[in-house]
């Protein structure tokens, strides 16, 4: 039985499954026989999401999402074996509903997988999201989905990195060198209404002063 406290919890994937997805090349008999049982492991479990859908319980849902409950309270300095009241006040404190980033990695992962199989992005967007999203919050408001109409406009561009300008990396997500944060740091250091960066929130400021007001 694993004893490591990452691996207490019940996972999708075993951790000799995460470990593996990080072996290359795969010319070994035992990484491609494992590669594919994660492969159906992720398939079975994707067809889970059906039943959770329409048997779980909206007070389930709500916990599942709860701050409380997620791993990366850690980076808060709360760890699995706090106390649900010390979990609580970290979650008041929090910004973002629970699982934030699990939620975007896993659109991410069905984003990725659909697109290796044809489905182009305008097609996700009005066969996946839009429908889900339409049937998702039919049932929060308690209606039919019928009586929930929801378009989404999606705008994707490329960006060249090596044009962009350090805010605008910022902005449309794009990794920033140790050289664009020097220039941004610069930059808010140098604005007028900006008085100490030093323990503020970077990103914060970075959207109020370089990005929203960029004239300013």
């Amino acid at each position: 039985m694993e004893s490591d406290k990452s691996t207490r919890r019940a996972s999708l994937l075993t951790k000799d499954m995460r470990e593996l997805l990080e072996l290359q090349p795969e010319n070994d008999n035992r990484v491609r026989t494992r590669r594919a049982e994660m492969r159906e492991r992720v398939r079975v479990g994707l067809h889970d999401f059906m039943s959770l859908n329409q048997y779980v319980k909206d007070t389930d849902i709500e916990q599942i999402f709860d701050h409380k409950h997620e791993v990366s309270t850690q980076v808060k300095g709360v760890d699995d074996d706090a106390t649900d009241e010390k979990k609580a006040v970290v979650s008041s404190q929090m910004e973002v509903p629970g699982q934030f980033m699990p939620v975007r990695h896993m659109i991410q992962f069905a984003y990725r997988g659909m697109r290796a199989n044809g489905v182009t992005p305008n097609e996700f967007v009005s066969k996946i999201l839009e429908r889900s999203i339409m049937h998702a919050e039919a049932e929060y408001q308690g209606e039919d989905p019928t009586n929930v109409e929801c378009k989404l406009d999606l705008t994707l561009e490329i960006h060249d990195p090596d044009r962009m300008d350090p805010a605008e990396k910022w902005k449309h997500d794009v990794p920033l060198s140790k050289e664009d944060y020097n220039e941004i740091h610069e930059r808010l250091s140098n604005h007028p209404d900006v008085d100490e960066t030093l323990g503020k929130n970077l990103g914060g400021l970075i959207d109020k002063h370089l990005i929203d007001d960029p004239d300013e």
